[in-house]
């Protein structure tokens, strides 16, 4: 066991992010695999006292405030460590900036649900509605959705499937395009739908891309991160979404449950 944070400054947003379900996206985001973080986190000393601290100051907002969506609390934790103070010297980092940064987590988060408890004199779920729905939308490129891409089970196959993507090839996991695939791309990358056309299951799965790359991704201001793919598939069994999305250098395509929008596995190219 270490007593040393394993990530630093981040450490907390990997707490967090364990008790959100989110370490898929913090793996991700380091280009490091989930099990490599988990491994770290459960080798540090602190873990578990550092997670029951969060989860006080959780249950201490939780009281008298409404729920916040997770892309919206997401944004706020970051908010909330983007406005610590510069540690003087190490030892004093150490000691104190964890307790800072759980301080202005409850004051930002205090703040919010108080705003959203008296924002046009509605009930509190209306507000979290209306914040959720002002979030910023993630920018998805022209021709991003290509329709079913097949099993995605084989991480080689994830990777393929963006690479294809990227390279302007058809974006598909497998030697063969399943059936109906072909229709299904080339009414995802049509201009013009007809406004009276009944849902498809084409249709459906687009919807369920957009709705979850909004939650996977949201859009943040001044980024120019862009969603290039958004595809139907499976995985394991599963019914899911496939996006690809590009961050500076970076190219990192997530999988996600088509019900609940919950990440299943992400690859980084």
């Amino acid at each position: 066991m270490s007593d040393t944070p394993p990530f630093g400054d981040d450490t907390d947003e990997a707490v967090s992010a364990a008790i959100d379900g989110e370490l898929a996206d913090f793996a991700a985001e380091r280009d490091q695999s989930l099990t490599e973080v988990e491994r770290r986190l459960s080798a540090w000393s602190g873990f578990d006292e550092r997670r029951r601290e969060l989860d006080r100051a959780r249950a201490a907002v939780a009281v008298g405030a409404p729920s916040l969506d997770r892309a919206t609390r997401r944004h706020l934790v970051l908010e909330a460590k983007d406005r610590l103070p510069a540690p003087r010297e190490r030892r004093t980092q150490r000691v104190w900036r964890p307790l800072l940064a759980v301080a202005a987590i409850v004051a930002v988060l205090f703040g919010a649900g108080f705003a959203l408890s008296r924002v046009g004199g509605g009930s509190a779920g209306k507000a979290s509605k209306s914040v959720a729905g002002s979030a910023a939308q993630p920018l998805i490129e022209n021709g991003a959705f290509v329709g079913a891409v097949g099993d995605v089970s084989d991480p080689a196959a994830l990777r393929m499937v963006l690479s294809n993507r990227l390279a302007g090839l058809p974006a598909h996991a497998n030697d063969e395009p399943p059936a109906g695939a072909a229709a299904a791309n080339q009414q995802a990358r049509s201009t013009s739908p007809a406004p009276t056309a009944p849902a498809t299951p084409d249709t459906a799965g687009r919807d369920a891309a957009l709705r979850c790359a909004a939650l996977v991704d949201p859009g943040r201001a001044g980024s120019s991160d862009r969603v290039v793919l958004l595809a139907t598939a499976t995985f394991q069994g599963r019914d899911v979404v496939v996006m690809g999305v590009h961050r500076g250098v970076r190219s990192i395509v997530f999988v996600a449950d088509r019900a609940t929008c919950a990440v299943l596995t992400s690859q980084s190219t």
